[in-house]
């Protein structure tokens, strides 16, 4: 990159930055929080990200990200309940948590026979089994 391309791009990043530390700054105004959620949440937005992304990637049911506190707190919640579980113990609970089943039948594919593919013809055969 040229000098002066490498430089916009620096403003350019630092301009990000510093929207996203005005962010965290009113985040915190606003949000009641612990010393260790807030040293969480400052090195999160240190390396670039916004209050309001996660790690997980997880969304709400309007499809917009969660933000990173909610996620983090529900981290160490789970945490603090697996801590004295066995590996075994901790992933039933989690599997239970996340509402998966730990039964070996409920993770069978479902049978295709009750299909109708008559209708369907050409490419949508070819993107169904893959062709």
């Amino acid at each position: 990159m040229r000098p002066e391309r490498i430089s916009e791009h620096m403003r350019k990043e630092q301009e990000y930055q510093a929207m996203l530390n005005e962010e965290l700054k009113e985040y915190l105004n606003d949000t009641k929080i612990t010393a260790r959620e807030r040293k969480a949440l400052r090195e999160w937005v240190a390396a670039g990200h916004s209050v309001h992304e996660n790690n997980a990637m997880a969304v709400s049911e309007g499809g917009y990200p969660i933000d990173f506190l909610d996620i983090y707190r529900e981290e160490e919640e789970l945490r603090q309940a697996t801590k004295d579980m066995s590996p075994e113990e901790s992933r039933k609970y989690m599997m239970d948590y996340y509402g998966y089943s730990d039964e070996s039948g409920d993770n069978e594919p479902e049978p295709l026979d009750d299909i109708d593919f008559s209708k369907l013809e050409g490419k949508d055969l070819d993107f169904i089994f893959g062709n």
